[in-house]
């Protein structure tokens, strides 16, 4: 979509930015989100986008609707395509949250053909928010991000034929969109295929088939894949017993935010030597230092 479409589409549904009748929700009230939000608007109004950016994506971190909705706004202008990807994400939470100006922002993208916006609007009508529950609605959504090849969306097909959501149950279409959603860069996808095999739904189940699709998984950043990666090094079960392997997997798990790697990844310290620990250290000091 062209930047002068997109920055058209801003102006239709919110007007501009920071309008004059703008109110903080009720839910966020306490005083230094007020104040946050406050010096927010004034970096906005001084002309700092730089620094408006910073201090509404630091509320939006913290669940603050209305920054969710306003960093939306601001990074969707932008000619980098990452920060266009960081808009359609804060404007959904927004509107899991409820708020209909974000999603009518993100019903405007995807019916400009952006197809993760039209995936978020799928996701939104599948969980509710700023409208009701529509499982059909979210289907057809869906449907239409992943004839764009979009994975997520060929990822969350896989899950309704899976699990029988919506559609009927079918193990095959299932593996079916999983694999086509890994084929388009989806790590949980790849978890997601490996797990049919683990269980053996649809196909014969085959458990160093699945480790290794959890393996290629955990590789693309996929914090479930990188728990059972890290399970199964310290187990020694499906991989020969390796308990640096499971420590750095388990941690960069852990740095994804998974609760479950955060509670195993000490018992696996605690069983480790000195030199064991300094290399899954220097392990993680380099994927920082090259940006993973």
């Amino acid at each position: 979509m062209t930047q002068t479409f997109r920055k058209l589409a801003i102006l239709l549904v919110s007007g501009f930015v920071l309008g004059a009748g703008w109110t903080l929700p009720a839910r966020a009230a306490a005083d230094d989100v007020a104040a946050h939000m406050a010096a927010a608007e004034q970096a906005y109004r001084a002309g700092d986008l730089a620094l408006a950016k910073q201090r509404f994506e630091a509320l939006a971190r913290r669940g603050v609707m209305e920054a969710q909705y306003q960093i939306g706004i601001l990074l969707s202008g932008s000619l980098d395509e990452a920060d266009r990807g960081r808009s359609v994400l804060w404007l959904t939470n927004a509107s899991a949250q409820g708020h209909k100006k974000a999603f009518a922002l993100l019903q405007t993208f995807a019916a400009l053909g952006e197809a993760d916006a039209i995936y978020a609007v799928g996701m939104i009508y599948l969980t509710g928010g700023a409208v009701p529950e529509d499982g059909i609605k979210a289907l057809e959504h869906f449907m239409e991000s992943a004839a764009l090849d979009y994975g997520p969306a060929m990822n969350e097909i896989g899950l309704m034929y899976r699990d029988g959501r919506i559609v009927p149950q079918d193990y095959e279409q299932a593996r079916r969109w999983f694999e086509g959603a890994a084929q388009n860069g989806s790590g949980i996808a790849v978890t997601n295929l490996g797990g049919l095999y683990f269980e053996g739904l649809g196909v014969e189940a085959d458990p160093e088939l699945a480790f290794g699709l959890y393996l290629t998984a955990a590789k693309l950043d996929e914090p479930r894949a990188q728990l059972l990666v890290g399970a199964a090094f310290f187990k020694g079960d499906i991989f020969k017993q390796d308990i640096v392997e499971s420590a750095y997997w388990l941690a960069r798990a852990e740095i994804n935010q998974s609760e479950r790697a955060a509670e195993f990844l000490p018992l696996v310290i605690e069983q480790m030597t000195e030199d064991q620990r300094e290399e899954v250290a220097r392990r993680l000091e380099a994927d920082a230092a090259s940006g993973r």
